[in-house]
């Protein structure tokens, strides 16, 4: 029966493993309760061949005791030895119905350890089971967290990377085109190191301010437009150039602004003439 819960109780009817040590526990158990059945059908007979005896000694009791006659025995008679074969039956039976009922306990008992300690096993491993899933989750969960860490560190790479082509493309790329707004140009040098003013108006040019502590050169191109003859001032004012320069149409002139590591400014202008890159709108 064991045997065949077992196959029953397996996925797809695949033999499983037998467990070997309870299939004999419990053919121990079912051979010594087989001894109790058969001490006590042993006693079942020792009663029934003393019943002969007993049923005499009644009647012999019974005419003694309300009719005051005496029923003599017959010494020969097979209802005596019979009786005491019967008594020492049930006293063998008895005995021995005992000692099988013990056996059958112990049996049960080792069969009740055997279980407990198969479960106590199959708890310690569904334990340890259950602490390798999660240690398991905690690494995957760790795993993602630096994934997603290093991913965040790449994003900003390249967004740095960008960020330095930009400034890159912005430093050495086509002159930046300062607006002139009601007359003034204000350029400023987060736009490039070379800019550009188009002159469509007498236009008055507010100069930039330039970072300390760190050498720096910036180039002005000051552009005529179609029509030429605006004049131009700088602001704050720089020496060494001629307010009256040319001034026709589509020519320019540079400005030169440096600074050094101590922050002085040396401003140089520019006095040759230059023809307008063909990028400036005419």
């Amino acid at each position: 029966m064991s045997l065949s819960l077992l196959w029953a109780i397996s996925p797809n009817g695949s033999p499983v493993p037998i467990d070997t040590d309870r299939l004999a526990l419990v053919a121990s158990s079912a051979f010594w309760f087989r001894g109790v059945l058969i001490s006590g059908f042993v006693v079942a007979i020792g009663c029934a061949m003393e019943l002969p005896e007993t049923i005499a000694v009644f009647r012999r009791w019974k005419s003694a005791r309300f009719k005051d006659e005496i029923i003599d025995e017959n010494p020969k008679n097979w209802r005596i030895p019979v009786a005491a074969f019967g008594l020492i039956l049930v006293i063998l039976g008895v005995g021995a119905e005992t000692i099988f009922e013990s056996l059958t306990s112990n049996a049960e008992t080792s069969i009740r350890e055997h279980d407990s300690a198969l479960l106590g096993n199959a708890e310690k491993d569904a334990g340890t089971a259950m602490l390798d899933a999660a240690n398991a989750r905690n690494e995957t969960a760790q795993l993602r967290k630096d994934e997603q860490a290093l991913k965040t560190e790449a994003d900003k790479a390249k967004g740095e990377m960008v960020a330095a082509q930009v400034e890159l493309a912005r430093m050495t790329g086509p002159p930046y085109l300062v607006p002139v707004i009601h007359g003034v140009a204000t350029p400023n040098i987060s736009n490039g190191n070379k800019q550009v003013v188009l002159l469509t108006q007498d236009t008055r040019i507010a100069l930039p301010k330039f970072p300390k502590n760190k050498t720096f050169s910036w180039t002005l191109s000051l552009i005529q437009d179609g029509v030429g003859g605006h004049h131009f001032t700088f602001s704050p004012d720089i020496g060494g150039f001629d307010p009256n320069v040319d001034v026709s149409p589509r020519t320019g002139w540079l400005v030169n602004l440096q600074t050094d590591s101590n922050g002085s400014r040396n401003t140089g202008w520019g006095g040759v003439r230059i023809a307008a890159p063909a990028s400036i709108p005419k």
